[in-house]
């Protein structure tokens, strides 16, 4: 994340968000897709059987 020498930036894009239920609305199914392929996946045991099959 960039530096901001003040908060208006993020609460001007928040508040951008939050008065527009449409861009709210595409933002979550954006995430939602963003984050479709992960779900279902068990990171923590595939992390541990890459370590496993290391050592």
């Amino acid at each position: 994340m960039p530096y901001f020498t003040s908060i208006d930036p993020i609460t001007d894009a928040a508040m951008d968000y939050l008065s527009s239920a449409e861009r709210l609305k595409q933002a979550s199914a954006d995430l939602v897709e963003l984050c479709r392929p992960l779900a279902g996946r068990n990171a923590a045991a595939e992390v541990a059987n890459i370590v496993f099959q290391m050592i």
